[in-house]
């Protein structure tokens, strides 16, 4: 998908300077004289960089764009970055420190637009010891490059960092046309592009996380079913009475019933504990999964039973949260202390 360049060139502008990490070379990044411009990786690494230059810099927020620029190529090289840490401290750093010191600049220019000079709002320090520029534009870079490491298309790292150097010189949305090789509206379509590769790849991979649970948990609820003690209920609901109790048993779906119990996934992660909490739980049965309904009818007051629940009992192809995924069979071990019938 390349297209020829159309408008004036903007080499040599931005951060295309040294340092480079280990693993990518000048010779990585430089692009040949009348080369066809890849337009989807240059399109990405153009909305980077304007994130940097427009969003950022031009709200006086002064990250550093050649940190931003090696954490980017340093994790697409290696593809080593702590995600999930880099994108809770930037959460972070947006929430304490962006916030109050975007919100004190506008009402700040908003005064002085206004013509009032007296009892301007002071406007906070942006970076302190927690969030320096150095880790803030560190955090940045390595978000980028873990995009362009985990994209679905080919992606031309000369052409990424071309547009991610030639953003760095636009202040404003009105600048785009005069400044990148591709306008406005060039991109605008490429983003699309990217956007409906990525959600296409995206459905495909949750069909085949779907399959493989499907798969993995048939296998495991297979295998729990030829162990001693263990009964099958019609439902498909795999069920062991651990200890029989000597009170009442649960008789309707809206019975309530007191508990402690413990929730496995198949690979032996606890996902969900009530011992771990320190304190019992009280509900009825008809606002819990079905896999429970059923199950805790098979036990009385001061009983214990394990229950292993098959996915369409449980939370379907849908899963819960993070921890348990679509199609996954669930263990619990349950102790019934309190029925109301």
């Amino acid at each position: 998908m390349a297209v020829a360049i159309t408008t004036a060139s903007a080499a040599n502008r931005g951060v295309a300077k040294e340092p480079l990490p280990h693993g990518i070379s000048k010779k990585e990044l430089k692009i040949k004289r009348g080369e066809p411009i890849d337009s989807m990786s240059y399109t990405m690494g153009a909305n980077m960089g304007l994130s940097v230059s427009i969003v950022h810099l031009g709200e006086g927020i002064n990250v550093d764009p050649s940190i931003i620029r090696y954490n980017l190529l340093k994790v697409y090289a290696h593809d080593d970055a702590d995600v999930d840490v880099a994108y809770e401290f930037l959460t972070s750093f947006n929430y304490t420190r962006t916030a109050s010191y975007l919100r004190a600049k506008h009402e700040r220019d908003y005064m002085m637009e206004a013509g009032i000079t007296e009892n301007l709002p002071e406007i906070p320090e942006i970076f302190d010891e927690t969030y320096t520029c150095e880790a803030v534009s560190a955090a940045f870079g390595s978000l980028m490059g873990n995009t362009l490491a985990t994209s679905h298309f080919d992606v031309d790292i000369a052409w990424v960092i071309r547009g991610y150097d030639d953003a760095m010189v636009v202040r404003s949305a009105e600048e785009i046309d005069a400044v990148m090789l591709l306008d406005n509206e060039a991109m605008t379509a490429q983003m699309r592009e990217i956007e409906r590769i990525e959600r296409a790849a995206a459905m495909a991979e949750a069909e085949r996380v779907k399959s493989e649970n499907m798969r993995l948990s048939n296998e495991w609820l297979a295998e729990i079913e030829q162990q001693e003690g263990v009964r099958k209920s019609s439902s498909g609901l795999l069920y062991r009475v651990e200890s029989v109790g000597n009170g009442e048993y649960p008789k309707y779906d809206t019975s309530n019933v007191t508990v402690h119990y413990e929730g496995v996934l198949r690979t032996g992660e606890i996902f969900d504990s009530s011992y771990q909490r320190g304190e019992t739980i009280t509900f009825p049965l008809n606002h819990v999964i079905k896999g429970w309904t059923e199950g805790m009818k098979y036990i009385n007051e001061g009983g214990k039973i394990t229950l292993w629940i098959p996915s369409e009992l449980a939370y379907g192809e849908r899963g819960a949260g993070t921890i348990i995924g679509p199609n996954e069979a669930l263990q619990f071990t349950i102790e019934l202390f309190e029925v109301e019938n």
